[in-house]
């Protein structure tokens, strides 16, 4: 057969790379995502090639390349606001093959802007503990803080509801009515406009305030406290507190001399006896009723005293002849006396005068007589420092009865009405002890004038009344056979 034929041809086969094999890809590939500043996206790819080339991978954010594996993590920063584009290139090393393996995926990202958390530095004191206070000391409350953006912090502290400061720290000085239990907070915000907040912190204090005494409130104190208070024997000084509780309570004082109570009132009046000289110390506590309060209110003050020494004068204490206006007899002889003590137990000396002249007598008692005519007898006691005397008004006369009175008589005193000084005369029909008293007009007795033995004629004296007021007074002759008063006024 001249039909069978036969052809030939050579064929050459092209590699061919293969398709690679996409089993997943999150998210979905076209859509917008959109994501906080500070959280986070995750993208990634489950791929396979066919002809068992290794696969390669490229991430570009913006045209930068994050990532050369097959998934990536996407957490924007704090500056990362706005939108951006995130690609993926997956491809595998075949060599000069032909290619249909090339991939690329892409998506559009919007990142919102996310206010940053802030950073508490230091935070005082710390919480979770009851912050412990007593009325009228001081805590104080603070943050150290900063914010990433650079915003400007907002602080609100609020106790118990009321906002007390606008300021980083806050110092609490509780009131005295301030005791009990109390809530401290602070919200710290900033100033983020729109953006989404994570940055607002808020804190919370319990505060337990002690009820305490308020302190005392002195007013005035008298004399002050420092120098050395100088007095006399005998004299007087007053020392005195003018206090007050302001808690209302009652205050008690002890004032106390060389450590001994004198005084439990606001004052005490110091008059130092005659043993007193020296060196003494005065001492005053005031306190007042806080029962169970923690007290600020004691107060102590202190003085130190010197007492001087006072020399105390001797005293007559009798005389004979008991009064003081003596009628005798010409050359009749008379004795007189004194009897004088001395609270300190001084030597006394005496002294006697006649009508002015020294009779040169140191003793207790003169004997002398008179002649005719009026004298004055004055006796005086010392100790050598301070002296006591007395007197007696002595008439001598010639016993003649011719012109001696018959009548006891009181005269009217002249002038009258009178300032300062009056006379008053009276006959005595007879020796006698005799009474001149003066009263004023509600009856009580004013002075003795006259309280002696006279002998019987005229008498008369002159009475001063400097030292009493104006008015009518009423004088009084007491003698042993009469009783006669008449008024007198003085006028100022």
């Amino acid at each position: 057969s001249r039909n069978n034929l036969s052809y030939s041809w050579n064929i050459s086969v092209n590699d061919v790379d293969q398709p690679i094999s996409v089993t997943s890809i999150l998210p979905d590939e076209g859509g917008n995502l959109t994501v906080n500043e500070g959280d986070s996206l995750y993208f990634s790819i489950d791929a396979s090639d066919p002809d068992g080339n290794e696969l390669s991978y490229s991430w570009k954010l913006d045209s930068t390349e994050v990532s050369t594996i097959s998934s990536y993590k996407y957490t924007p920063d704090y500056n990362s606001a706005g939108d951006h584009t995130l690609t993926l290139y997956v491809t595998d090393n075949y060599g000069t093959k032909i290619s249909r393996a090339d991939l690329s995926y892409s998506w559009n990202i919007t990142v919102n802007d996310v206010d940053q958390g802030i950073v508490v530095t230091e935070l005082l004191p710390e919480v979770g503990n009851t912050v412990v206070i007593s009325e009228g000391d001081s805590t104080s409350f603070s943050i150290d803080a900063s914010d990433p953006d650079g915003n400007e912090l907002n602080y609100s502290w609020k106790l118990d509801s009321t906002e007390v400061s606008t300021i980083s720290s806050y110092k609490y000085t509780p009131d005295y009515n301030s005791a009990g239990n109390h809530t401290l907070t602070l919200s710290v915000t900033d100033n983020y406009g729109t953006k989404i907040s994570r940055a607002d912190l808020s804190y919370s204090w319990n505060i337990t305030v002690n009820d305490v005494d308020q302190g005392i409130v002195v007013t005035e104190l008298l004399p002050e406290v420092g120098n050395t208070v100088v007095i006399s024997e005998g004299d007087s000084t007053s020392f005195s507190i003018d206090a007050s509780d302001p808690d209302g309570n009652e205050l008690n004082y002890s004032w106390k001399l060389d450590s001994t109570e004198v005084s439990t009132i606001s004052s005490y009046k110091y008059t130092p006896d005659y043993n007193s000289a020296g060196n003494h110390t005065l001492t005053l506590s005031v306190t007042d009723n806080y029962g169970t309060k923690i007290s600020r209110s004691n107060l102590s003050y202190s003085w130190n005293i010197t007492v001087d020494n006072v020399n105390r004068a001797p005293s007559i204490v009798s005389q004979v002849p008991g009064y003081n206006f003596v009628v005798i007899d010409e050359n009749q002889t008379l004795s007189f006396s004194i009897f004088a003590t001395d609270s300190d137990n001084d030597s006394l000396s005496y002294s006697w005068f006649i009508n002015g002249t020294d009779q040169g007598v140191n003793y207790s008692s003169l004997y002398t007589n008179f002649t005719v005519g009026e004298y004055i007898v004055k006796a005086i006691v010392t100790d050598g420092i301070d002296s006591d005397s007395t007197l007696w008004n002595v008439t001598s006369s010639v016993n003649t009865d011719e012109n001696l009175p018959k009548v006891t008589k009181l005269y009217q005193n002249y002038p009258n009405p009178f300032n300062p000084s009056t006379t008053i005369e009276f006959d005595l029909a007879s020796d006698s002890i005799v009474k001149l008293l003066l009263f004023d007009s509600k009856g009580q007795l004013v002075k003795k004038l006259i309280n002696g033995y006279l002998r019987r004629g005229n008498h008369n004296i002159v009475f001063n009344a400097d030292d009493i007021s104006s008015g009518v007074y009423y004088y009084k002759l007491i003698s042993k056979d009469k009783v006669i008063t008449r008024k007198m006024t003085l006028i100022r």
